[in-house]
């Protein structure tokens, strides 16, 4: 099951039902439209499609890569069309030991009031255990749209339905 960290508002609103799109800017090096028939993008990268987007971005030298865009969603790191992602968020523990069962304050929701004690730090999101994920979401659809906001840049566009809050 793939693991994306979220936001903490992100991580709230998703959870509340007022979140069903995710846009992300797309991190390919040199990302564009490709000239080449047939193909939808082009970028450099270390090829085959079983490659992560995080894989071919380690090494921006690599040849040009020409996919079509039905092929370059299943790079999104936000979970491909069909994908229940499990939503990673920072977390303390409450319990002195981590173990499943303890007791997990989550610090998405800390805008709702909740306050965990003072000798439980928060954690990376990137650590917390497949027992603990709350939040998991189908992905609807995936596609890459215009930035927006950067000039020649394109992000990911995903909608999501929540499967578990």
């Amino acid at each position: 099951m793939t693991r994306v960290a979220l936001p903490d508002a992100e991580v709230s609103a998703l959870r509340a039902g007022r979140v069903t799109r995710i846009v992300r800017a797309v991190r390919l090096p040199f990302f564009r439209v490709s000239r080449t028939p047939g193909y939808d993008w082009t970028f450099r990268g270390l090829g085959g499609r079983r490659r992560t987007e995080l894989a071919h971005t380690r090494k921006p030298g690599g040849c040009w890569q020409d996919y079509r865009t039905a092929d370059l969603v299943e790079l999104c790191p936000l979970g491909a069309p069909g994908a229940v992602v499990a939503v990673v968020e920072a977390w303390a523990c409450l319990d002195s030991k981590v173990r499943p069962g303890c007791r997990i304050a989550y610090r998405a929701d800390a805008e709702k009031g909740f306050r965990v004690r003072v000798d439980a730090p928060w954690r990376a999101a990137t650590t917390l255990p497949d027992w603990a994920v709350r939040t998991r979401y189908r992905v609807t659809s995936a596609h890459v749209i215009p930035h927006g906001i950067v000039p020649d840049a394109w992000a990911w566009e995903v909608r999501v339905d929540l499967v578990s809050a």
